[in-house]
């Protein structure tokens, strides 16, 4: 069985040496030397002999012996033995490329905007908790509205942004209804506007978590009077992003809103309100 081994490689080893001298056999050594198939002398030895036939192209008998003898020496019956170290050869230095191209490749993308920069509008739902001082008694209104958001978020890194938005509501509100000194009162709120400055954070490339800082003004009134007094006021609170599709998100808020005092035919008047929202996103 091993005479008739060798003889195979004594006529094949033409065909391996070419194949080999092509594709770096200086590795394939290395390869062997490793796996304990060869021993230290032996791969000095066909180390010079490889790098010297490279050099001169010395005629096939002597690389025909110097393969037949590599492999009797180093145990390696079987020729496909030499095409699997080759293969995984090249496997581990194609998967080394593809690790220095995606490293290459994030060293550049680590100053590209992140995934929520850009333009967007949103459209939500309010769920709306207000309570107003009227002479100094509470009273209190809650109820949901339509509302609308434009707003543009930057990328200031791949994990940070910074958004400002400008919001309103479809419909007027109330900022409170009830029993003020023995009479029955009313405040409304009407076209209430905001404008926000969002900080965020990209916790992952579908989710934008960021918090509230905003201006708030409005037009209130005391229903059944006569004057309608401009309200300003400050936000704060937190809110998120979801991408739930290409160019969709869902987005969700909860903001506390506190309102200067101001005076309306006669009466001392000062609104707030917690507002939680709801809303489906386009971004452009």
């Amino acid at each position: 069985m091993n005479l008739f081994i060798k003889c195979v490689v004594i006529f094949t080893a033409p065909f391996i040496t070419s194949v080999c001298l092509a594709n770096d056999d200086l590795g394939l050594l290395d390869s062997l030397l490793a796996r304990g198939l060869i021993a230290p002398s032996d791969y000095q030895e066909q180390k010079q002999l490889l790098e010297k036939s490279t050099k001169n192209k010395s005629d096939p008998s002597t690389t025909k012996i110097s393969v037949a003898k590599r492999i009797d020496t180093s145990d390696v019956s079987i020729l496909n033995d030499i095409y699997l170290l080759k293969s995984e050869q090249i496997i581990l230095a194609s998967n080394d490329q593809t690790s220095n191209d995606l490293i290459h490749d994030k060293s550049h993308s680590g100053h590209s905007e992140n995934h929520f920069a850009g333009p967007y509008i949103v459209l939500t739902n309010e769920w709306k908790r207000a309570s107003v001082k009227v002479d100094g008694e509470k009273i209190s209104k809650s109820e949901s509205a339509p509302s609308f958001g434009l707003g543009y978020t930057y990328g200031l890194s791949p994990n940070y942004t910074l958004g400002l938005k400008l919001s309103g509501d479809f419909k007027s509100g109330e900022y409170g209804a009830g029993e003020v000194g023995g009479s029955e009162k009313k405040v409304v709120e009407k076209h209430h506007y905001s404008v926000a400055v969002e900080p965020g954070y990209v916790v992952n490339p579908q989710l934008l978590v960021f918090g509230i800082l905003a201006y708030h003004t409005a037009l209130a009134e005391i229903e059944g009077g006569t004057e309608s007094v401009r309200m300003k006021g400050v936000g704060y609170g937190i809110g998120f992003k979801h991408s739930i599709a290409d160019h969709l998100f869902l987005m969700g808020e909860l903001q506390r809103v506190d309102y200067g005092t101001k005076t309306i035919d006669g009466s001392t008047v000062k609104p707030s309100s917690t507002v939680g929202a709801i809303g489906l996103g386009y971004h452009f």
